[in-house]
C-alpha cells in the first residue's frame, strides 16, 4: 500500500467519523439518549450499523467521544477569553456572558439530552474515570484564571483557589444553565446576577466588590432590548 493510499483511507476514514458523530448529535438531541439507536445513526450516514462499530465499541462510547470533541472546542475558547488584554476580573465576567449566551450551541444541546438520562450514566460508569479527565483541561485553564486574578488583586488571595473553582464551575456548568432555563426571569438578567454573585463572593475587599464602569456598562448592554 503505497503512503498516498494510506493517506487518502485516513481521510476517508476521519471523514465518515465526522459524519457518524454528527449524526449521533443530531440523534441525541431529537430524540433522547435511551431512543437513540445504532441503527438510527447508521441510516442517517447511509452505511451499515457494522461500520459503525468499527469506529466506536458502544453506544455509550460515541456519546463520550460527542462529550470529549464538545469539551475540545470549549477549551479552545477557553484559550482565546484568556489570551484577550482585560483583567482576570473581566474576564470571568465575559465566561460567565459567553456561557449562557450559548446555550443554544449544539455541545449544550447534546450535553442536556445526556443529562436526561442516568440511563447513561449507569451504563458508563467504567468510564467515569475517563469522564473526569475530559474535564481537567478546562479545570487547569480556571485554576491559571483565579490564580492570575488573586495576583493582580482582583480576587481574594486568602480564599483556596480549588474552591473558587468548584463554585465557578457550578456558575457556568449545563446543570446550572438548564435549571435557569425554567426560570420566567429574562437570561440577561439572570446571567448579571450570577456575574455578581460570584464576583462579590470571590472579590479581594469590599471595594473591589463594586462593579467597575465596564461591568455596568455590559450589563447595560445585556438588559437593553437592542442589546
Amino acid at each position: 500500500m503505497t503512503e498516498q493510499t494510506s493517506s487518502l483511507k485516513e481521510r476517508q476514514r476521519q471523514e465518515r467519523e465526522r459524519l457518524i458523530l454528527q449524526a449521533a448529535s443530531d440523534a441525541l438531541v431529537e430524540k433522547g439518549y435511551d431512543a437513540m439507536s445504532m441503527e438510527d445513526i447508521a441510516g442517517r450516514v447511509g452505511i451499515s450499523r457494522a461500520a459503525i462499530y468499527l469506529h466506536f465499541p458502544s453506544k455509550e462510547d460515541l456519546v463520550l467521544t460527542l462529550l470529549q470533541r464538545g469539551i475540545e472546542t470549549s477549551v479552545e475558547r477557553f484559550d482565546a477569553l484568556l489570551a484577550q488584554p482585560i483583567s482576570p476580573r473581566q474576564k470571568v465576567r465575559l465566561l460567565i456572558e459567553r456561557s449562557y449566551s450559548g446555550a443554544a450551541q449544539p455541545w449544550f444541546q447534546v450535553f442536556t439530552a445526556v443529562m436526561h438520562s442516568p440511563s447513561f450514566y449507569s451504563k458508563a460508569a467504567e468510564k467515569r474515570e475517563d469522564m473526569g479527565k475530559m474535564w481537567q483541561p478546562s479545570v487547569e485553564r480556571l485554576t491559571t484564571l483565579l490564580e492570575d486574578g488573586k495576583r493582580s488583586g482582583d480576587f481574594d488571595p486568602g480564599m483556596p483557589t480549588s474552591l473558587m473553582v468548584k463554585l465557578l464551575v457550578g456558575v457556568i456548568s449545563p446543570f446550572t444553565k438548564h435549571a435557569m432555563e425554567q426560570d420566567q426571569t429574562p437570561m440577561p438578567l439572570i446571567v448579571e446576577w450570577l456575574c455578581r454573585y460570584f464576583l462579590k463572593g470571590i472579590a479581594a475587599d469590599a471595594a473591589d466588590a463594586t462593579d467597575s464602569p465596564e461591568d455596568g456598562a455590559t450589563a447595560a448592554a445585556l438588559i437593553s432590548p437592542s442589546g
